[in-house]
């Protein structure tokens, strides 16, 4: 389909594909983003946001097709990219050297104002009126106040942004970029190493940026805040799709596409199935024309016209059976579920026979990490525990998993223990196919693996003999998420189980967390999930008539962590 390009247009993208090596990552991809658009990219980690954001801002070539842009362009990457070797003071001036320009143009221009000529004249004001519209007089005053809001307000403007931390580095870049905001923002995950107040004002910064916005981002409540339309990567397809109505509009949508496919896989299934009586049917009634009566003439000639009228009807049932088999519709996955062991999250395995604990810690202490007096966890418990980064909550998990053992202290761990850690090691064999890798140890057939990892939706066959080493970090978090889905647990572990997952699957791991009968202690930075957590805890207390079946399962607890010290603290976000 060819479409015409519009200086209306901030965006454009025609037939564009691209890849790399022998991976293909889109292709055919039209777009148009429109001024004052404000755009979310979501999709699996590795399904190619951040190329596509790249290829928006013309900093990477396209294999096929083009991408024009109409307007500045202001990108920003998960990386800062400014050199180490500049001072921030640098770095501000580099940001606003545009509009530094211009001042002393105005300067220059005003100084001989009285004696201008008419194309001077017209120059002052054409650059005046532009100096305006950047609000150039407020830009110093704008850049002081972002890196205030960013946590950077005390740092001295002549160290250099190589000795700053990389999280520091990327709030400078992000308040540069902010400083003489562009017509066009492309921004690539840019609340990863904000604190709360510093993603409040950055949202509403871009929700009120006049210009477009193109967001990469699995901060949920972003979306929801800046984006009117969400642009989805589907690495399964290779393809771009877009979605109108906001991030809600986007859930609602992604329902009702799972709706349809489920009611085409039943009509396909139907279709067969009826297809396939009317051959054995027809074909059954053949052996009862085949019964004799008095006229052996007559009989003849009638079974005979019979008989080819039933052939013709038995192949052209066939005929529209293999056309079916020929153009299969897939088996829609299940909706994520996580059933708990048979024990249900407690009894057995525990020393002292308290039929009540899942976990319990006395006196552990890692040093610089974790100090623990005591920390119990009753069986069917929900807990979430927060806290700044360095706080010691993925060192709790693996205190709790087994997976570190604690120099001082013990651990009390009762039933079968499943944890998914922030950071998965390293595959011990990285050559092991996606399938086997996905079975060992789980016993059993591997054609039953096979079924039950394709019900989970979270990997096609064409996946199954892709060798782990080669999974991207989103694939590598589904194939652990898959092992536990399908672990049958007593309790779950749960290190930012959000992270590198596309927002449709995360709003359904939530389902099924809430649904899970036995125990789950769970870190997250994630805000969204913050508040289902909260929303969880009150519909558990608090259960509205008529919807029992949906009430979240157990006691609903949140802690929050610093410096290796568990507290409670209220379940509200």
């Amino acid at each position: 389909m060819t479409e015409q390009t519009s200086h209306a247009e901030q965006l454009h993208l025609s037939g564009v594909s691209h890849g790399y090596g022998d991976r293909e990552l889109f292709t055919g991809v039209g777009l148009v983003i429109a001024p004052g658009e404000h755009v979310a990219i979501v999709g699996e980690n590795g399904a190619g946001k951040s190329t596509l954001l790249r290829i928006l801002a013309g900093l990477e070539r396209p294999d096929a097709g083009t991408a024009v842009s109409h307007g500045r362009v202001g990108y920003l990457a998960q990386t800062s990219g400014l050199p180490a070797r500049l001072t921030v003071a640098h770095a501000i001036d580099d940001a606003l050297r545009a509009l530094h320009d211009m001042e002393a143009e105005l300067e220059r221009l005003e100084y001989g104002l009285a004696a201008a000529e008419a194309n001077d004249l017209e120059a002052y004001g054409s650059l005046q009126t532009q100096y305006q519209l950047r609000e150039g007089y407020a830009a110093d005053s704008r850049v002081e106040a972002a890196l205030d809001r960013l946590g950077l307000g005390g740092v001295d403007r002549n160290r250099t942004l190589g000795s700053l931390s990389g999280g520091e580095q990327e709030r400078v870049a992000l308040a540069c970029l902010l400083a003489d905001p562009a017509d066009i923002l492309l921004l690539d995950e840019p609340t990863n190493h904000l604190d709360a107040g510093g993603t409040a004002w950055l949202e509403a910064r871009l929700a009120s940026h006049r210009g477009a916005v193109v967001v990469v981002s699995h901060d949920r409540v972003l979306l929801r805040k800046v984006a009117s339309t969400v642009i989805e990567v589907d690495a399964e397809r290779r393809a771009v799709n877009r979605y109108g109505n906001g991030y809600d509009g986007y859930l609602k949508e992604k329902r009702a596409e799972r709706q349809r496919w489920v009611q085409q896989y039943h009509g396909w299934m139907d279709a067969m199935a009826a297809e396939q009586r009317q051959a054995d049917t027809v074909a059954t009634k053949m052996g009862y024309a085949r019964q004799r009566d008095g006229d052996k003439m007559g009989f003849d000639f009638k079974a005979g016209t019979w008989e080819r009228a039933a052939t013709s009807k038995i192949r052209n049932a066939q005929e529209r059976l293999r056309r079916l088999e020929a153009n299969p519709v897939e088996r829609p996955p299940e909706r994520l579920k996580l059933e708990a062991g048979l024990d249900g999250g407690g009894a057995a395995g525990n020393a002292e026979g308290e039929p009540g604990l899942a976990l319990r810690i006395r006196g552990v202490r890692v040093q610089g990490r974790l100090e623990l007096p005591s920390f119990r966890v009753e069986r069917g418990q929900k807990i979430l525990i927060t806290g700044p980064n360095g706080a010691g909550k993925s060192t709790l998990l693996s205190v709790l998993a087994g997976t570190l053992e604690a120099p001082v202290g013990n651990v009390e761990r009762s039933g079968r223990i499943g944890y998914l850690q922030q950071e998965l090691e390293p595959p011990e064999r990285p050559g092991l196919r996606l399938l086997p890798a996905f079975a060992a140890g789980l016993g059993g057939n591997i054609d039953d693996h096979a079924e039950a990892l394709l019900r989970l939706g979270l990997f096609r066959t064409s996946e199954f003999h892709v060798p782990v080493g080669g999974l991207s970090a989103g694939q590598q978090r589904r194939l652990a998420l898959a092992r536990l889905l399908l672990g049958h647990n007593d309790v779950m572990l749960l290190d930012e189980p959000t992270n590198h997952l596309a927002p449709v699957l995360v709003e359904e791991l939530e389902t099924a967390l809430a649904g899970f009968s036995g125990t789950l202690v769970m870190v997250s930075h994630d805000r969204a999930l913050r508040q289902w957590f909260s929303d969880c805890a009150e519909r558990s207390a608090n259960p509205v008539r008529g919807t029992e079946t949906e009430r979240p399962r157990g006691a609903w607890l949140r802690y929050t962590m610093d410096r290796g010290v568990l507290a409670p603290a209220p379940v509200a976000a």
